[in-house]
């Protein structure tokens, strides 16, 4: 139902900007959303697998859209002065309706004949949106309200969900540059935090209280972000983000050692390597992938050494297991990658 709703909607735009024409039927290659591409004579109609025929009388318009000859839905659009009545029926039944004035789409429904299944409101000030309440049936099932800032650019956006009491709520733009949204009800939510370079965080909150790692963020001026967090067991960990989202560095401060972790990316954002450095060893993860961008193989080393080579097969995966340098142990793994299907030594 949602990818008819998101149909519908563009559909529409269409139909509002499409020019009304005189009494006649005008037919024209099409796709299966409607969309009006290349006129053509009725006589090659059978020629194309997607066609609408339309035909226009003064402000009624009404267009049929056809599938290999087969009638998908018929629309009829009426237009007076600033307001514009459009219905879409459907083979089995359904019926769309929609109501616009000034271009700006006032109410729309789904139902068919003996039931509503959905219908919508929505409230504008000086063009902009500034209300959606949305009913299932009868029922009013969500409520949304639009904030806007002075230059009517989007600010915060609220949506309650009536039937089972739940919100969420969506601050944009924040003068830090961060955009957060709030899921949950009343003490008990998520607060996601959405930086310019797509990386997010989120922070849970039980009875009001933050029960997830205390964090302090700071992005630098050449666009890295830093976030320091403490976590319950004392842990510091500080990690480095790149301006594109990419994790890079990470060092992690336990009570009496630290380790740091590098990754490095190709050009294509893929992560090719991870090295984790500790005052007593150097490990080293080598990352390949095939042409579609999948894992292929992964090889460990540690302070120079191969260890261990995993191979990421179609029917699960191989563990090639090293000591000192030489094959040692080979091990075959199910589909699930954590069923051993046959384990054995190199030289047998």
């Amino acid at each position: 139902m949602k990818k008819l709703f998101g149909f519908l909607v563009s559909l529409f735009f269409l139909i509002i900007i499409s020019p009304l024409r005189s009494a006649e039927n005008v037919f024209y290659t099409s796709n299966s959303i409607g969309m009006k591409l290349n006129e053509i004579v009725e006589s090659e109609i059978n020629n194309y697998e997607w066609v609408v025929k339309e035909i226009s009388e003064n402000e009624i318009v009404n267009e049929t859209l056809y599938s290999n000859g087969t009638e998908v839905w018929h629309l009829e659009s009426v237009s007076k002065d600033q307001s514009r009545d459009i219905q879409i029926v459907y083979p089995d039944g359904l019926v769309y309706t929609g109501k616009y004035r000034d271009n700006l789409l006032l109410h729309e429904s789904w139902e068919y004949p003996d039931a509503q299944i959905k219908s919508v409101n929505y409230q504008y000030f000086s063009g902009e949106l500034l209300k959606k309440t949305v009913f299932d049936g009868e029922f009013l099932s969500e409520t949304t309200n639009y904030v806007r800032k002075s230059d009517g650019s989007l600010h915060l956006r609220n949506t309650n969900y009536h039937i089972n009491n739940f919100s969420e709520i969506l601050i944009i733009g924040s003068t830090s540059n961060i955009s957060k949204t709030a899921l949950g009800r009343k003490g008990d939510f998520s607060l996601i935090k959405s930086y310019q370079n797509g990386l997010q965080i989120t922070e849970k909150w039980v009875s009001g209280k933050k029960i997830t790692n205390d964090r302090e963020m700071q992005t630098t001026s050449s666009g890295e972000l830093v976030i320091s967090e403490k976590t319950p067991e004392g842990r510091n960990i500080t990690s480095y983000y790149a301006e594109n989202g990419n994790l890079t560095q990470q060092i992690i401060e336990n009570k009496d050692s630290t380790e740091t972790i590098l990754h490095s990316y190709d050009k294509n954002d893929l992560l090719i390597s991870k090295t984790i450095m500790t005052q007593d060893s150097k490990t080293v993860i080598v990352y390949s992938y095939n042409a579609e961008g999948l894992p292929e193989t992964e090889n460990i080393y540690e302070d120079g050494m191969l260890i261990k080579k995993i191979t990421f097969l179609e029917t699960g995966k191989r563990e090639d297991i090293y000591k000192g340098g030489s094959l040692y142990l080979i091990i075959t793994y199910e589909e699930d990658g954590q069923t051993i299907k046959e384990s054995k030594l190199a030289e047998e």
